[in-house]
């Protein structure tokens, strides 16, 4: 057990897969300790959202969804943002969406300014609930 405590909720964890470059993606955790980005097809709620993307042989640095960030992450957007304060969900693949697409599937973030697709914007993010 670790007698580390920490001032926020950014984890080290070991990728499934390669997720260099993924910043902003929201992920989830594998049954075997590992995160991968979000997919809904195993049932599993969002943990969080990539600050430090790495390779399998290091630890990737997650912002934990449901609490305990004292600031702010940037967040990958699948589509464009028009107004600052939206509510963001994720979709599968871990990108960020509006809540009242078709393809939402938990609401978890706050977008603080506006973004196209494919940008990374600053959000807040909050415990996920499903848009289903």
């Amino acid at each position: 057990m670790s007698k580390l405590t920490r001032t926020n909720a950014i984890l080290p964890f070991t990728p499934l897969a390669d997720l260099t470059g993924k910043e902003g993606y929201v992920v989830l955790i594998e049954s075997d300790g590992t995160i991968a980005t979000y997919s809904s097809s195993g049932g599993k709620q969002p943990f969080g959202v990539i600050v430090h993307g790495t390779d399998v042989d290091e630890k990737t640095s997650v912002a934990v969804l449901s609490g305990g960030l004292a600031g702010t992450v940037k967040v990958k957007l699948a589509f464009t943002v028009a107004t600052p304060g939206e509510l963001l969900a994720v979709r599968d693949g871990g990108e960020m969406i509006t809540p009242s697409h078709a393809s939402a599937l938990f609401t978890c973030a706050q977008a603080l300014e506006t973004g196209v697709a494919g940008e990374l914007i600053e959000a807040v993010l909050f415990r996920p609930e499903s848009t289903v």
